[in-house]
């Protein structure tokens, strides 16, 4: 399983497609990484004991069908990955920093319903529906 992951990143390059997506993200100049940025649904919130950064994940006023049909089911992989090779690079500086192992980081689901996200049952369950496909 480990060796077909790492064939997967080599094929899919998953290095290149992370480093040119955080470029355009960087730059601004884009339609998508525009839109990524005004409907992001994870920010960061501090940090924890050790440096890693503590995340919110509002997944109940996530449109995963919406930002598929905006940014296309790939970017929206790579952009998962950009996020997960930040995470694991800043867990790594901490294990190096602290002297120990650290197994993760602290996530928050967030899926209320807030009243103001117009058709939040339907999204949520795009969410749960296609988030298999985009992930698999």
């Amino acid at each position: 399983m480990f060796r077909d992951m790492l064939e997967w990143r080599h094929t899919f390059d998953v290095d290149g497609k992370v480093h040119s997506w955080r470029r355009e993200l960087e730059r601004h100049r884009t339609r998508r990484a525009r839109l990524c940025k005004r409907f992001a649904i994870e920010e960061q919130i501090c940090n924890d004991k050790h440096g890693i950064p503590v995340r919110l994940l509002r997944l109940g006023v996530a449109d995963s069908a919406g930002m598929i049909r905006e940014f296309g089911q790939e970017a929206i992989l790579v952009d998962s990955l950009s996020k997960l090779e930040w995470t694991h690079e800043q867990i790594r500086k901490a294990m190096f920093r602290c002297r120990k192992l650290i197994r993760g980081q602290i996530q928050i689901l967030d899926v209320g319903d807030y009243g103001d996200v117009p058709n939040w049952t339907g999204r949520m369950w795009n969410n749960l529906r296609l988030g298999p496909d985009i992930y698999k």
